[in-house]
Formats: C-alpha cells, structure tokens, sequence
C-alpha cells in the first residue's frame, strides 16, 4: 500500500506479532553471543531495542518481495553468522548489496555511520509499531557525508553519511529492476 506523505510517497508494509517476537529473540540471542558490534557503548537492554527494530525493518522489505512476487529465505534473515553480516540483502544478479536501515517513526534522516563497511543501495525503513513504512532508498555513492556541525551534535551516531527522507528514490523502482 502507498500513500503520500508531505512530499515523498512511503509504501506501508506490516509485520506480524511472530515475526516481531522472531526479532526480538534474534536481538537477544546475538548481543548475549557477544557478536554484535557495540558501536555507540550502549547496555544490553538497549542493544537489543536497537537490533530487533533493525531486524524488523529488514523482515518488512522481506515481506515486501514476498508481496512483490520475489523469492527470499525467511530463516536466512534471522541466522546469526559466525562475523558481521557483510549485507541484508543480495540483488539476484549478485552485483549489488543492500543495508536496510530502519527508523523510528519520530527520526527524519537514513543515516550511515561513517565506519561501516559501505553497500550499494541503502532502503530506509521506518517502523511504527507492527507497521513499516518504506521511506525510499539511496546509492551509497548518492549519501553525503555530514559536516554540520549542529546537526552532528545532535545524532548519537556521530559523524555520517546521510540522507533526508524527502529525496529517496522510490523503492517500487528496486522491484521493478530486481533481475537487472
């Protein structure tokens, strides 16, 4: 389902409450393994809010293919592997990695750190409860990196590269040239 938002139009996918819980136990089994990254020196109990809501964004855009008639495994997304996850997803043609990023509803930036490996696309996800809405997506090679000394202050994640929401790229263009 579509619809537009101030300026930019965000597609609306849900999630179940299973799907949800399968997050959060996620969430839970990886920070207690000790191989989640604790980049922002936070608790666990944090750790974990911050993974399920990641998860979740990346389970909404499997929901999406699934809708979109295109295959993914479900029990691939939540395997915790040996060492960090290099992408999310995979484009069939093997050529492009994508990171889904997932924001709260409250937050109005995709946002990715400057240490992390960089990927291809960047889909921004934001969550509200069991409903994602998908905000657009982005090249890594179209992020800028942010120098704003204000608007760094105010991000825990530090300097980044970023996006506004308002100048995604809409994600029915993605499905539309998945086999590319």
């Amino acid at each position: 389902m579509c619809f537009k938002g101030s300026t930019f139009l965000m597609y609306m996918i849900k999630i179940t409450e299973k799907q949800r819980d399968d997050c959060i136990q996620y969430a839970q089994d990886l920070i207690r393994s000790g191989k989640q990254f604790n980049r922002y020196d936070q608790p666990e109990y944090t750790q974990v809010k911050r993974t399920a809501l990641g998860k979740m964004g990346e389970v909404a855009f499997y929901n999406l293919l699934t809708e979109s008639g295109i295959e993914s495994d479900y029990k691939k997304i939540l395997t915790i592997l040996p060492h960090a996850d290099s992408f999310d997803f995979l484009m069939p043609n093997g050529n492009y990695k994508i990171d889904i990023k997932t924001i709260k509803s409250n937050h109005r930036y995709l946002l990715v750190p400057k240490d992390q490996s960089p990927k291809d696309i960047y889909i921004c996800i934001q969550m509200s409860g069991l409903e994602a809405y998908l905000c657009g997506y982005k090249w890594y090679n179209d992020l800028i990196l942010e120098t704003d000394e204000q608007l760094s202050n105010r991000m825990p994640e530090g300097r980044c590269f970023n996006s506004t929401l308002d100048v995604l790229k809409d994600v029915s263009l993605l499905l539309k040239y998945w086999y590319f």
